[in-house]
């Protein structure tokens, strides 16, 4: 689990060309118009050098920085940011600067423009820690508006000019679209692919470790995962549904001909994830009862219950059958690559549409056999204890035998102490006990009700997979000659 917890070498390798190519050209812009444009160089500042050059290419640099990720969906999620924040942040304080000027120079002035400062940096704090998805076009709008302050500022005539305002927005417009288009042309990572490929890594562990709490759970023949291995793998998977946000706004680029809607296609992967989140916790509570003692219910090691412990194999059989199909469904990427990359990156082959409604059908059979299954073990376990309970009937007749032993003249001195008492009835409820198949541990309402938790929440994780049925339509090989969206 660990290993999958970093980024990949290839992955990082990737990252870091990306960004040298990028600094590159921020550089050359940096440098060019400083020794090639000069202040006469635009008949207005908002007018584009005649030396072609942009000035303050130093945001076009700082925005390469802060957009440096992994992958082309996080990129481009955190273009929109970058840009809203920036655009907002610059109109903030371009206008905090204009309504200060308008006051006479002096401590006045300097109380007003420190208080609209303080209150539009604490009112981006405060949306910042409101909402978690825009803290970072927060950061970028608290920065600009601190950056545009500092430009405006003089103690005795502010500026009031739009222009550094103006091109720390074109600049960080132009590091946003250079660095997309670097993140896309140069050896791309789409967070799609990653949420495919992790979903069905994780689907296939989940199965693992179903198989292994089964196999203990039953006959004590295998260990079951750790806790906190489980712990990792739920965290894994709820940290996928970040990436799937991420991965919906890689709809920007449509050189694929033969491309899936990401937006589609990461609504139906919510709905799987959400489900294998389940999955994991009742993975969890199937752990818990191996915490202080690795032991099997002796309930499901007693020579009368076959019956029971070919329900408990039957029904982990059709479960594990169904993840095991879901991560083959998923291990497949419905995306062909063209040009450059499909041969730096050979994919696997997609499966046809056939194919995979072959799997889905698998899928489903599986999970409807399970719940069947758990349904029908669970009457057993409950048939099963009625009939090695002690009932009334029993009691009178164990009374019965002693009054008739009694007026037969037996002793009913079991103990062999001299007389009948509390110790003697002991001996001879035990004895029935036996007779009616009761051990020790099967007399116990913790491992029965252990036994029934442990069924029903096999069954719940199967009724939390059936919720992606409609989300596997959504994630699988279109049918012929519907096209892909592009």
């Amino acid at each position: 689990m660990t290993k999958n917890l970093h980024v990949p070498t290839t992955v990082a390798s990737r990252t870091a060309l990306q960004l040298f190519m990028c600094v590159v050209v921020g550089m050359l812009n940096m440098i060019s118009h400083d020794r090639q444009c000069s202040a006469k160089d635009s008949d207005h500042w908002a007018s584009w050098p005649s030396c072609r050059w942009p000035p303050k290419a130093s945001f076009q640099l700082i925005t390469y920085v802060f957009l440096a990720e992994a992958s082309v969906g996080s990129v481009a999620n955190k273009t929109i940011l970058r840009i809203y924040g920036t655009i907002s942040g610059a109109v903030a304080g371009w206008l905090i600067i204009l309504i200060t000027s308008t006051a006479a120079n002096g401590t006045g002035r300097d109380v007003l423009i420190t208080f609209l400062t303080a209150l539009c940096l604490a009112l981006g704090q405060y949306v910042k820690s409101k909402k978690k998805a825009y803290a970072y076009m927060m950061v970028m709008f608290k920065l600009t508006v601190i950056l545009v302050i500092i430009w405006g500022w003089d103690k005795d005539d502010l500026d009031t000019s739009f222009e550094n305002p103006y091109w720390r927005i074109v600049q960080v417009i132009i590091g946003c679209c250079m660095y997309n288009a670097s993140v896309r042309l140069i050896v791309p990572n789409f967070d799609r692919l990653k949420v495919r490929q992790e979903c069905s890594r994780l689907t296939s562990e989940l199965a693992d470790a179903y198989e292994k709490c089964t196999a203990h759970f039953v006959t004590g023949n295998a260990n079951p995962p750790s806790m906190q291995n489980l712990l990792k793998m739920q965290s894994a998977i709820n940290g996928l549904i970040v990436t799937t946000k991420n991965a919906k706004v890689e709809w920007w680029f449509s050189s694929e001909p033969e491309k899936r809607n990401p937006r589609g296609e990461m609504d139906g992967f919510v709905v799987i994830i959400s489900a294998l989140s389940c999955c994991a916790a009742c993975m969890q509570a199937l752990r818990l009862p191996f915490d202080e003692a690795f032991s099997t219910p002796e309930l499901l090691l007693d020579k009368e219950v076959t019956f029971m412990r070919d329900g408990f194999d039957e029904m982990a059989e059709n479960f594990v059958r169904a993840l095991r199909a879901l991560s083959l469904m998923l291990s497949k990427p419905d995306i062909k690559y063209t040009g450059l990359y499909s041969k730096i990156r050979q994919s696997r082959q997609s499966f046809t549409h056939s194919e995979y409604l072959a799997l889905c059908d698998d899928f489903r059979s599986c999970l409807h056999r399970t719940l069947q299954m758990a349904e029908k073990t669970r009457v057993n376990v409950l048939r099963y204890v009625d009939e090695v309970a002690l009932t009334e009937d029993d009691i009178a007749r164990m009374v019965s035998e002693v009054k008739g032993k009694q007026a037969r003249g037996e002793s009913l001195d079991v103990d062999g102490d001299g007389d009948f008492d509390a110790d003697d009835m002991a001996l001879l409820l035990t004895k029935m006990l036996v007779e009616q198949r009761v051990t020790n541990a099967s007399s116990s309402d913790d491992l029965i009700r252990e036994t029934l938790r442990y069924v029903s929440n096999t069954r719940h994780a199967a009724r939390s997979l059936q919720k992606a049925k409609d989300g596997l339509q959504s994630v699988g090989p279109l049918p012929e000659g519907k096209g892909y969206m592009v």
